[in-house]
């Protein structure tokens, strides 16, 4: 299955996309407080996280 975007929803935005950074993987949008962007290692798929 290939999917387009993912979106998981998030408390703490901000606390997730220093997560997500640490594990490598590329920010490709950053609207903090409310919504970040980021892309998956294989593929092209992309997902994030909204308050």
């Amino acid at each position: 299955m290939n999917l387009n975007q993912v979106t998981i929803p998030s408390l703490d935005v901000e606390k997730a996309t220093e997560f997500y950074k640490t594990l490598g993987l590329t920010l490709i949008v950053e609207a903090l407080p409310r919504y970040v962007r980021f892309e998956c290692p294989n593929g092209d798929s992309t997902f994030q996280f909204t308050k």
